[in-house]
């Protein structure tokens, strides 16, 4: 993952745009580690995700999001450092 959009996804500059289980991706720019170092790939993988968007708050600093595909629990992650990327469907 990284800061770059993907092929059908766009960055997201106004986070107020998103919309209640919109599928985003958060990205902090860096490379996956390996899979051996499994405490960097922890901390690694809370940053840089695929997700379903549940929230903002803190004045849109801090991010609720639901798991994929069991959108079950909500977790909050700081904004600092990370983009917000919103999958959109292929128009093609």
């Amino acid at each position: 993952m990284n800061h770059e959009a993907h092929q059908n996804e766009i960055l997201v500059t106004d986070l107020s745009t998103l919309e209640i289980n919109d599928e985003i991706r958060i990205s902090d720019g860096t490379k996956q580690p390996p899979k051996h170092h499994t405490k960097k790939l922890s901390r690694w993988t809370q940053k840089n995700q695929i997700a379903l968007f549940h929230g903002l708050e803190h004045n849109n600093t801090i991010i609720k999001i639901k798991d994929k595909p069991e959108p079950i629990m909500v977790h909050w992650i700081g904004l600092d450092g990370l983009k917000v990327f919103k999958q959109v469907p292929n128009l093609h």
